[in-house]
């Protein structure tokens, strides 16, 4: 009887230590799973969308996506905010026109990953733009991005644009970053890598593209804009590496009054004309400017 005893009190014991290691188990497993609550991660916290982790992010806070995800056109605001994508690919989505993603604020970052605008995709009707950075004092630095958008189909003037810098913004461009856009096969196809656009009376409006940067897009792989009234000059333009070309116009197109340096011995600017300077200056000290024209005229 006593042996009896002794032998379901040890099965108990036994059925008790099975339970809490099968318990334990489903515990960690559950730990695993980071994207439990959504794709951006804010300081331990999930977050369905990039414009609620965006608001949670605090100055010099760190958005990490932790997969590919995708948003429709978002204001980041704050400052010295990082956005990392994590080697993931962020998709701008919806049937909006204008900037996919407005950057609000100074010195902001977005890091290691891909971005595609898939808005224009099929339509290619043109007024959509990646990334804008526009404002007084307003300032981003991108770093081994890959931006991706599509050309507008024949369109002379209503083009579709990678990242738009504007009224005494900065714009940086660093590491293996590229803009490139998915062409047609029409010559008039529409597309400019970085447009951007001066407000002289409050200051310059900065663009540089160094590294291993590549700009590869239809129309123009920067362009500036002419106009004298309103005045959209006062623009700086440095390049010190890297590779912008246009498969359909020009490497750069300068019309404005402003500045343009070019540097570095790798760096490359092509296109059927490689830079068209109407108005400012240029100092080049390395680098090559090449035509990839047939026939001159």
């Amino acid at each position: 009887m006593n042996r009896l005893h002794y032998t379901m009190a040890a099965v108990a014991v036994a059925f008790i230590m099975v339970s809490c290691v099968s318990l334990v188990g489903i515990e960690d497993s559950s730990a695993d799973d980071t994207n439990s609550e959504g794709p951006f991660e804010v300081d331990g916290t999930h977050y369905g969308t990039l414009s609620e982790a965006i608001s949670a992010a605090k100055p010099g806070g760190t958005i990490n996506m932790v997969e590919d995800a995708e948003t429709e056109k978002v204001t980041f605001t704050g400052n010295r905010k990082t956005l990392d994508l994590g080697g993931n690919t962020l998709t701008i989505v919806g049937d909006t026109t204008g900037t996919g993603l407005q950057m609000a604020g100074m010195n902001n970052t977005i890091t290691n990953g891909a971005i595609i605008d898939s808005r224009d995709a099929e339509a290619r009707s043109g007024g959509h733009t990646v990334i804008s950075v526009i404002g007084i004092g307003m300032s981003l630095t991108v770093d081994d991005v890959d931006i991706t958008f599509y050309d507008s189909l024949n369109s002379a003037s209503n083009y579709n644009y990678g990242v738009e810098v504007r009224d005494t913004a900065t714009f940086s461009m660093t590491g293996t970053s590229s803009i490139v856009s998915v062409q047609g096969e029409n010559a008039t196809d529409g597309s400019i890598g970085i447009y951007i656009q001066g407000l002289p009376q409050h200051g310059s409006t900065t663009v540089t593209v160094e590294d291993d940067v590549r700009i590869s897009v239809g129309t123009a792989g920067i362009s500036g804009n002419g106009s004298t009234n309103p005045d959209y000059s006062g623009t700086v333009i440095n390049i010190t590496g890297g590779t912008i070309e246009a498969s359909d116009g020009m490497g750069i197109y300068h019309p404005q009054n402003g500045e343009i340096s070019i540097s570095g011995a790798e760096t490359k600017v092509s296109g059927p004309t490689g830079i068209e300077m109407r108005a400012g200056s240029l100092t080049m000290t390395g680098g090559s400017v090449i035509s990839t024209s047939n026939t001159f005229s």
